[in-house]
């Protein structure tokens, strides 16, 4: 009874309204681990992104090659190249979903772990309460709904955490064995796990025997030093690829590291150890849950207990770790949702105590469910507003059934916000990362498979492709010269109080003049939407708190109609041979661009294989070959 219910109840939260959004993508980096992970179902286990370690990636090939060989989640494939390139050009919705599914169920046995961790440490009373805290949680519930890595890593982290406390307890040496695997395991999820290694060794020195020096304990106790190989061995054979690619993991490590902590994350928000404890906790715990861990870490503080030393060292090194940051997303702070729910239940547990305190009992179940109505409110809100339609949906499905397919569409606004119409100059965005991990396929054999749902796949449109250029913010908040283009017909334009949907007052002025208003979709009342509380950093579309009467996610969109402007129309919009065509054309003119020569005229070539005739690839290989010889 004191795991159950919270479990069942953080169950319920975790998968209600899993496949929000779906066939469209508005979760940003879910591309960048569904899709290498996809692209790995075919036996290369190389991700040829290290943005994040491989584990949770491993995992979701070995779900995908299940569900292959069950015949599940793609149609008319015979193989797994088929079986990917379903998912990658067709419909990724199951795969999306199978990733959510994935961290949903780590995110409930998050809640069994920090159980496990109260129950040890502190006794079953603050274990059940601190697993209510969880499971309630509106920025755990959130991030449980994503197919990334963040959950799954805090997961395995507090099953570290479980073992740690058995080290200060009684030090057995499986329980150095198991942390040491599970801190590893949290690593090769995200990098950043690697902190669980503090409180391994706090618990293994608060075994230290009376007359022994401290020195000693670290260099001759045999049991910390297995652990640490174990964690090592852990990390390395579930994310090999960092290790055989030691360079472009070091390369794609730093530039993570010079944005997290130089560059910052678009708006400026102050350092961490300011904007989480007072907005991020806050509104992902609940405002008395935040005032409640407060009052356990002071009073763990003043315990000092071996315990206490194991919780306070992983709460401490993660505070301090990214509270440095410039980068504040709300998902940095998911390994202090679980330390402070479970302060926040010893802290309770030590108000029921006092001799003083009337009622004692009663005033512990009190300020149990008054911490717990906030979040678990949030948590409603946010899952019925994920169940609505966003209004890049409303607008996606006004486009396809309102205008003719293969018209050139401007979005503008920024990129996150934009309309994810299926875009045939976002091809080469699918293409690219399919090829990584399938490059001996034949170009022709691809166009072919893909040529047989041709007539079941939504209209295709071409909209003005930002990415690659030069100012490529001033380009995706819209410039007048872009309204010149006498094959652009329709603009979408999109705004909200994230950063990431802002239109250029200029080009607005200018768009008001020459064109119609066909269309507006909005997420609620503006007064609603400017007081709700946003990942400000994340371009995520929907409200930790202060929802108001917000009806669903997503920005305010408009679909405007230039006047007087003929339609132009891309022919043969859905023709896969051609899509593939240009697509490699348009990858092989960007590796040409950063000096990549090699890699640009296998890119020429298989766009000549697919027409023999694309005089704009036989130039561009002609020069590229020239050039090679000089």
């Amino acid at each position: 009874m004191c795991w159950l219910p919270p479990t069942v109840l953080g169950f319920v939260l975790r998968f209600w309204s899993l496949g929000f959004g779906l066939p469209n993508h508005f979760r940003p980096d879910e591309d960048m681990v569904v899709l290498p992970s996809l692209g790995m179902v075919g036996g290369n286990l190389d991700p040829h992104d290290y943005t994040y370690p491989t584990l949770y990636k491993y995992i979701l090939v070995l779900v995908y090659r299940v569900c292959m060989m069950l015949g599940v989640g793609a149609q008319g494939y015979e193989s797994a190249w088929q079986y990917a390139a379903y998912g990658f050009f067709v419909d990724g919705s199951f795969f999306f979903i199978v990733a959510r599914g994935v961290s949903a169920v780590f995110g409930v046995l998050t809640i069994l772990a920090l159980y496990r961790v109260g129950e040890l440490a502190y006794g079953r009373w603050v274990g059940g309460v601190c697993a209510w805290f969880l499971s309630v949680s509106v920025l755990h519930v959130r991030d449980s709904h994503f197919g990334v890595t963040d959950i799954s890593s805090v997961a395995l982290l507090m099953f570290g955490l479980v073992y740690c406390v058995h080290i200060a307890q009684r030090g057995a040496l499986k329980d150095y064995v198991w942390a040491g695997v599970f801190v590893g395991l949290a690593a090769s999820a995200k990098y950043g796990a690697v902190l669980g290694l503090v409180p391994l060794g706090v618990a293994h020195l608060c075994r230290r025997p009376e007359g022994v020096p401290l020195l000693s304990q670290w260099i001759w106790q045999r049991k910390v030093w297995f652990a640490g190989v174990v964690c090592v061995l852990a990390f390395v054979v579930t994310s090999p690829y960092l290790l055989l690619k030691l360079d472009d993991f070091a390369r794609y490590f730093g530039a993570q590291m010079r944005h997290v902590y130089e560059h910052g994350h678009g708006v400026d928000l102050g350092p961490g150890w300011m904007y989480h404890p007072t907005v991020t906790l806050r509104y992902g715990l609940g405002l008395l849950g935040v005032v409640c861990g407060l009052g356990g870490f002071a009073w763990v503080c003043y315990r000092r207990q071996a315990e206490d030393w194991v919780v306070l060292s992983l709460c401490i090194a993660f505070f301090v770790v990214t509270g440095r940051g410039r980068a504040v997303f709300f998902r940095y702070a998911l390994p202090l949702v679980p330390l402070c729910c479970l302060l926040a239940g010893v802290f309770i547990h030590w108000i029921r105590g006092l001799s003083m305190v009337p009622k004692r009992a009663m005033l512990g179940v009190v300020l149990v469910v008054l911490c717990v109505l906030e979040p678990v409110w949030a948590s409603v809100r946010l899952n019925m507003l994920l169940g609505k339609k966003d209004t890049r949906a409303q607008a996606r499905e006004w486009i396809e059934e309102h205008l003719m397919e293969g018209l050139l569409i401007a979005n503008v606004g920024g990129v996150y916000g934009d309309v994810t119409l299926r875009n045939r100059r976002g091809v080469p965005w699918w293409l690219w990362r399919y090829m990584r991990g399938f490059s001996d396929v034949d170009p022709i054999a691809l166009a072919n498979f893909l040529s047989q749902f041709e007539d079941d796949l939504p209209a295709h449109f071409s909209y003005h492709f930002f990415p690659g250029v030069d100012r490529l913010d001033e380009h995706t908040r819209g410039f007048p010269e872009l309204l010149d283009n006498p094959e652009m017909s329709i603009v979408i334009t999109h705004e909200h109080p994230l950063h990431y949907s802002t239109v250029s007052p200029e080009f607005l002025n200018v768009l008001k003049q020459k064109a119609t208003l066909r269309a507006e979709f909005r997420p609620g009342a503006d007064e609603d939407l400017n007081r709700a509380v946003f990942d400000l950093q994340d371009a995520f579309y929907y409200p930790m708190g202060a929802f108001g009467a917000l009806d669903r996610g997503g920005p305010m969109i408009r679909i405007w109609d230039i006047k007087e402007r003929p339609l132009s129309v891309f022919p043969n919009a859905k023709d896969q041979q051609k899509l593939l065509r240009d697509a490699f054309y348009w990858m092989g003119l960007s590796m040409e661009k950063t000096r990549e020569y090699q890699i640009a005229q296998t890119l020429f070539q298989s766009a000549l294989r697919l027409d023999a005739d694309f005089d704009a690839a036989q130039l561009e290989l002609h020069k590229l070959q020239e050039m090679i010889k000089r």
